[in-house]
């Protein structure tokens, strides 16, 4: 161990190394130099806004949210508010955010997943995903496709040029699909379900490309 530092249930590095946790009440985020383990700064007021923490690539924020259905971004060198983004009208469950950070896709409670425009936060488009809990969301490394998945179980590869309608659309598993990746080379997204099966699927196609374990 090289450590102990105090927090709650969420943790999160920053691409510049810095670890960011939470407390056990979620009203207090903590940022830490794991090297000396010394407490940078602790930011607190913020009851209802560290269920997710996620990092903005190329640019110097965080983006945190919760229970309140808003999205914080922070400044991750002044660490002072940088923007608030009304996402949801309760809670927010998960947040991904595309490989360059230009966009953040929020979930939430509901029937619908929404994607906004990091820079301006404005809407873009929402995404429909069949079930009101029980999903996952992953964009491709290249940031060409995002891929989503629920308990029902089925799996949607998107085209984020053409969000009007899934690319692909598939039953998969035969239990909720647990966790999405998609292949360094973008062209194969694997499927993890609580069957205790892994599939792979060609992502041009949308047909399993190999058998699953």
């Amino acid at each position: 161990s090289i450590g102990v530092f105090e927090g709650g249930d969420v943790v999160q590095f920053l691409p510049t190394g810095e670890l960011i946790t939470n407390n056990g009440s979620a009203d207090t985020l903590f940022v830490w130099n794991v090297h000396t383990n010394e407490l940078i700064v602790s930011l607190d007021g913020l009851t209802g806004y560290l269920r997710n923490m996620t990092p903005i690539p190329n640019r110097n924020l965080l983006a945190i949210s919760g229970y309140a259905g808003e999205v914080i971004f922070l400044d991750t060198q002044t660490w002072l508010e940088a923007g608030r983004l009304k996402a949801h009208d309760s809670m927010i469950t998960d947040m991904v955010v595309s490989p360059d950070g230009n966009q953040l896709l929020t979930i939430g409670t509901g029937t619908w997943m929404y994607l906004w425009d990091v820079d301006t936060r404005e809407f873009i488009t929402r995404l429909y995903h069949d079930l009101e809990q029980g999903w996952q969301a992953e964009f491709s490394p290249d940031g060409r496709y995002l891929a989503t998945g629920t308990c029902f179980p089925q799996i949607w590869i998107w085209d984020i040029n053409q969000l009007d309608a899934p690319l692909h659309h598939f039953r998969t598993h035969t239990g909720c699909v647990a966790d999405l990746a998609f292949s360094p080379d973008s062209q194969t997204l694997v499927s993890a379900g609580l069957d205790a099966t892994v599939r792979f699927w060609d992502v041009e196609t949308g047909k399993e490309s190999r058998q699953p374990i």
